[in-house]
């Protein structure tokens, strides 16, 4: 199990946009466990708080969004150097600007080869 805490920011240097300078505070955990020798699962988790420095006279507001995500991934052993990912995430954005706000559902496959 792997845990981080992320402190980011961003600030531009030049220009008129809003949506470029913010500071963020992030946390995740990964879990991984091999549950046989062919199986393995691996769990994440994220939470994170990104705050905009810039007043948007649009919104009249300045942004703030609060964000998680969640996902889960089975890898499986196909052969000695071919495994198979199967993955499903999920996303959710709050914002007290309406318009930035969502939920994001994503199922992926791949196969992944080793050298």
């Amino acid at each position: 199990m792997v845990t981080n805490l992320t402190y980011l920011f961003q600030d531009k240097k030049r220009g008129q946009r809003i949506d470029v300078d913010y500071d963020e505070y992030k946390i995740d955990i990964n879990y991984l466990n091999q549950i046989s020798k062919k199986y393995s699962l691996e769990f994440y988790a994220d939470i994170k708080n990104r705050k905009y420095k810039n007043y948007s006279e649009l919104f009249v507001s300045t942004r703030d969004d609060k964000s998680g995500t969640i996902s889960t991934t089975l890898t499986m052993q196909l052969s000695k150097d071919l495994r198979l990912k199967l993955k499903a995430l999920y996303n959710r954005n709050h914002s007290n600007q309406k318009v930035f706000s969502y939920k994001k559902y994503t199922l992926s496959m791949g196969i992944v080869k080793t050298f």
